[in-house]
């Protein structure tokens, strides 16, 4: 039968720069789904939701703590999966693409990814009397930080594109990354399989590679191409300062340049000597003054290269090096209180990824949210909240709230800045970031 032209736009629908897995497995069967989906009427975005419920329900079945609970989880981890292809094939089948179908998205993959590290860590503790919750921050502190390198380089170095070459390198290269489809499939086998440590180990070491490979790659290819065009504010925002943004921008940033060196300069002779500091304190020892000492010296170095132009050849590692020393410090802090705090430590460096995820992914004609931006605090005072809460010994509670309060600002903007998400026509893709979700 001669394929018709409602097949052709269907086969067009498929996106032919996805991961390896989404590419020549799932996409073998969604277009099927994608047809049937547009027939009954439904939208991308009831099937992006319907996604997230699907990966809530894995995450539930990870946190049953039983054998039968890891297989229906890792079914529906793979179930969700499918959903999250289908939901922008359909869009670019139905032409019902829009910003906030692309903000909703990408957030949503982020939080069934997250509440399915959650759920792995508890059923670990519930079924397995294994606490993973350590093994569960790093993971997603690995993946996160790979993304935001990826991120910062493309907003940081507008114009530079890779060609396009669709050999076996080029296939290879897409798996080492460890796009979202191979990282939810190696979930699903080994909690089927083994058990949820097994899951983050195999987490941990495919990430660390794929870290280290996308690390040396934008590294390289920065000082071959040389300086960048000019400054970027999107790379400043990426930041994410809070107060110190607006207290100190321009203050010191263009006039300090020259003792102390560039940006990145300046806040890696900051965050070595914090990172170095919370991985050398023991237990219960929130309140040494090495920590505290280290934590100012972070802050005051970080603050001075607040407005400062970036725009050397490397200057887009310096958004990621700030969500490192955030997040590692934050979950440090929660092991330095005890075992117990490590989890509300999880939740709080979920929390502050998704605050992450959500400057990259809100397009520039979204809305403007600077109460938002300003309630989310920044990366420097969210680390002295966490900071203080370790040193009064109330981290579990008082993490809790913090990551709920900032839950429940990200939901908010989500909810009410989008006052007509359809309005704005655009790309389901988010540029610079699709094999990297």
């Amino acid at each position: 039968m001669r394929p018709t032209a409602d097949d052709a736009r269907l086969a067009a629908a498929v996106k032919t720069d996805d991961g390896f897995f989404a590419t020549f497995f799932v996409a073998s069967y969604s277009p099927r789904l994608v047809r049937l989906a547009a027939r009954i009427g439904l939208t991308p975005n009831q099937i992006t939701g319907a996604s997230l419920v699907v990966g809530l329900g894995a995450a539930a079945g990870f946190a049953a703590g039983s054998r039968a609970g890891l297989i229906a989880g890792a079914l529906l981890l793979q179930a969700s999966f499918t959903l999250d292809v289908v939901d922008g094939q359909l869009a670019r089948y139905t032409g019902a693409m829009s910003e906030f179908g692309a903000w909703f998205d990408g957030m949503v993959d982020r939080a069934k990814e997250y509440a399915a590290y959650a759920g792995l860590a508890i059923g670990s503790s519930r079924g397995f009397h294994h606490d993973v919750w350590a093994l569960a921050g790093t993971a997603l502190i690995i993946q996160t930080s790979r993304h935001y390198i990826d991120f910062s380089y493309a907003v940081g170095r507008p114009g530079v594109r890779r060609t396009d070459r669709r050999g076996a390198g080029y296939w290879v290269r897409r798996v080492i990354v460890l796009p979202i489809g191979e990282r939810l499939l190696v979930m699903s086998i080994t909690a089927a399989v083994f058990r949820p440590e097994v899951t983050f180990v195999a987490l941990l070491a495919w990430g660390g590679l794929a870290t280290a490979y996308t690390l040396a790659g934008r590294v390289r290819r920065a000082l071959a191409e040389g300086p960048p065009p000019g400054a970027s504010p999107t790379l400043a925002a990426y930041r994410d300062d809070g107060l110190a943004r607006r207290l100190m921008a321009g203050q010191f940033g263009a006039r300090s340049a020259w003792w102390l060196g560039p940006p990145l300069i300046r806040v890696a002779a900051a965050t070595v000597p914090w990172l170095l500091a919370i991985g050398l304190i023991g237990r219960h020892d929130g309140r040494s003054w090495a920590v505290g000492a280290a934590l100012a010296w972070l802050i005051g170095w970080g603050l001075l290269s607040v407005g400062a132009r970036l725009s050397a050849r490397l200057d887009f590692l310096l958004p990621p090096l700030l969500l490192v020393a955030e997040t590692v410090g934050i979950l440090r802090l929660a092991a330095i209180a005890g075992d117990h705090d490590i989890a509300a430590g999880f939740a709080i460096v979920a929390v502050v990824a998704m605050r992450r995820y959500d400057l990259v992914y809100r397009p520039a004609s979204a809305p403007p949210r600077d109460l938002v931006d300003l309630l989310t605090a920044g990366w420097e005072v969210r680390l002295v909240a966490v900071y203080l809460l370790s040193a009064t010994s109330t981290v579990m509670p008082g993490d809790y709230a913090l990551a709920g309060m900032l839950a429940a600002l990200l939901a908010a903007a989500g909810t009410v800045a989008w006052k007509d998400p359809l309005s704005r026509r655009g790309t389901r893709d988010r540029a610079g970031a699709e094999e990297l979700s």
